[in-house]
């Protein structure tokens, strides 16, 4: 029998409780990620840097109250692994389990590769693809202790398809969360956890629009025009939301993924309409062999 998520007591019908982290929960695609994931019936480990305390304290309070499960913010930074591990020791000691990682939280610097310093680069690097690293391996340990398999999902971006100015730090870094991806997804197989990540392009969010000001400022060009620059290269015509990357993860999070694996795509269009958001990708190429094909 092909193995589900609810085969692991994820699917609500079991006696475990369907728990979550979301690294990076507190704004733009993480918090949309919170918020879709709680409505999918997850309990929740809200994670961000402990200075977004605040907010982090306020968006988990909103969606508890407006969905009825538990959401509990948590700082931590998960360029720290005692920090990462101290994610999912909470999520065991609050739900008695952790069933899917959502290893969102990312930095993105902007600069040319002649002016980057090595603490930008170190920044990139240690956030994107080493806490990329932490999230999966604690998350997967904890995962193969309760032998119930488990999903792990990462956030990336098409920089990490082909490199562009400016982001070479960004770029590299996210360069290297697909190979780790890809290790994990092969890696972790025999113990039925799946690996995936999304590649978003043009989001919606503040990093994206807080890089655009400082591509503005640096080339002294107006940032309405280069985000119209940018929105022209997108097929579709427009920039997508972060509720549309959160339909992607709430199916990645769900049983009807448990034969891809070592996937690092956008969404294609079906997923879209059956998973609740907008028919934004296209052209894409997404593989269900049981991670037979990476790419």
């Amino acid at each position: 029998m092909a193995p589900s998520v609810s085969d692991y007591d994820v699917s609500g019908s079991g006696n475990v409780v369907k728990s979550v982290i979301v690294t990076g929960g507190s704004q733009g695609i993480g918090l949309a990620l919170v918020r879709r994931l709680a409505q999918d019936g997850f309990n929740v480990i809200l994670n961000d840097l402990p200075s977004k305390y605040e907010a982090g304290q306020a968006a988990a309070k909103s969606i508890s109250n407006a969905t009825g499960q538990r959401v509990i913010f948590m700082g931590g930074d998960v360029s720290k692994e005692d920090d990462v591990e101290a994610l999912v020791q909470r999520a065991v000691e609050e739900f008695g389990g952790l069933d899917v990682m959502v290893a969102n939280a990312g930095v993105c610097t902007v600069n040319s590769i002649m002016d980057t310093s090595l603490e930008e680069w170190n920044l990139n690097m240690n956030v994107n693809a080493l806490g990329a690293m932490f999230c999966y391996r604690s998350a997967a340990r904890q995962m193969i202790k309760q032998g119930r398999g488990g999903r792990i999902i990462g956030a990336s971006t098409v920089c990490a398809y082909k490199g562009n100015p400016t982001v070479a730090a960004y770029s590299a870094s996210k360069f290297a969360m697909r190979g780790i991806t890809q290790a994990a997804a092969l890696e972790f197989a025999p113990h039925k956890i799946t690996v995936n990540c999304f590649s978003g392009g043009c989001i919606n969010t503040a990093m994206h629009h807080d890089s655009a000001q400082v591509v503005s400022e640096r080339m002294q060009l107006p940032k309405e025009m280069l985000l119209k620059g940018a929105y022209s290269q997108v097929p579709l015509g427009y920039c997508g939301e972060p509720e549309d990357v959160a339909g992607l993860v709430s199916y990645l999070a769900s049983p009807a993924s448990h034969y891809m694996t070592g996937e690092f795509s956008l969404f294609i269009s079906l997923l879209a309409k059956a998973y609740r958001c907008r028919d934004w990708a296209i052209g894409q190429s997404i593989s269900l062999d049981g991670g037979m094909q990476m790419f």
